[in-house]
């Protein structure tokens, strides 16, 4: 059995480091005597000297020296067992800011943040809308953006959450329901809502290059569930991603009919400075999201039905 114990590798330390037995038994609140029958009870429980002694300094020998190494290395592991103990009884303090360029993610990302605030209540989180994924990274504006579009830049770094898929929404008995796929021929004449005006034109760019889509009008609103309860009312046709609307597909509200003969397919990722190391709780936010949209597509899976 080891006649080591926490306090003699404090001990240890603290003469290393003050070269003084007063000046350490102060560090340590010990009396001197005390400090000394402690050193010598271990010397001799070692079978090694641990310092050369002279009237003005302490200096360690070679046993000495090498028991120091070990005692730095446990003591600071032990330090940081307690902080990790200290964190899970009472909870990560600190600060999370998310950007989120689609206004889609309000109506999911709120499940996870209430989930989030339980496991981490004294952690601050905030959530904002980010139409500029780099630029507001480097100027730290967010410490992370969700988004499916692609992000440039070799000061970033990204992890994957799940892959979607953008469609046309429109009300089940809108003319556009019947549609195989949407064209730029039917856009024309009928009545567009989208979140950002700019989101039309940047889809039509990305599937139908050159070509020129005139829709009747185009209806601006900022509120997610105004939109989807425009189109259900047959009011205009939107564009939305489909773990968006799932349910609403799944109950029958909504059509959802996809943009171009091959599908817009999108990728859902959290981008962060390259560099930066996450945190634990910023490391669970990201699971819980993953974790969430998991839970989200099981639920509005469509049931399988398998013939005899």
């Amino acid at each position: 059995m080891s006649c080591l114990e926490i306090k003699h590798l404090k001990m240890i330390k603290a003469i290393a480091e003050t070269e003084n037995l007063t000046r350490a038994a102060q560090r340590l609140h010990l009396s001197q005597p005390a400090l000394s029958r402690q050193l010598l009870d271990i010397e001799k429980c070692l079978g090694a000297g641990l310092f050369h002694r002279s009237k003005k300094r302490m200096i360690l020998t070679h046993a000495g020296a090498r028991l120091h190494q070990s005692a730095e290395s446990i003591l600071q592991e032990l330090d940081t067992a307690e902080v990790a103990i200290a964190k899970i009884v009472h909870g990560e303090t600190g600060s999370l800011r998310i950007g989120v360029s689609c206004l889609f993610c309000f109506q999911w990302l709120p499940a996870v943040m209430a989930h989030f605030q339980k496991n981490y209540p004294k952690v601050d989180l905030a959530i904002s809308t980010s139409l500029h994924c780099r630029e507001d990274l480097l100027a730290k504006r967010f410490d992370m953006v969700v988004t499916a579009t692609p992000a440039t830049g070799t000061e970033l770094d990204s992890i994957d959450l799940f892959k979607d898929e953008l469609v046309a929404i429109a009300a089940p008995d809108h003319p556009l329901s019947t549609k195989r796929h949407v064209m730029p021929v039917d856009v024309s004449g009928i009545k567009v809502i989208v979140a950002r005006a700019s989101s039309l034109s940047d889809c039509s760019l990305a599937v139908w290059p050159g070509a020129l889509i005139e829709p009747e009008a185009i209806m601006e609103i900022e509120q997610p569930h105004a939109i989807i309860e425009l189109v259900k009312a047959g009011l205009g046709v939107s564009m939305a991603p489909r773990w968006a609307v799932a349910s609403y597909l799944a109950a029958g509200q909504l059509a959802a009919i996809p943009i171009g003969p091959k599908g817009i397919h999108l990728v859902w990722r959290v981008f962060y400075l390259k560099g930066s190391t996450l945190s634990a709780f910023q490391q669970k936010f990201i699971d819980l999201m993953r974790q969430d949209r998991m839970r989200i597509d099981e639920r509005n899976a469509l049931p399988v039905t398998v013939s005899a």
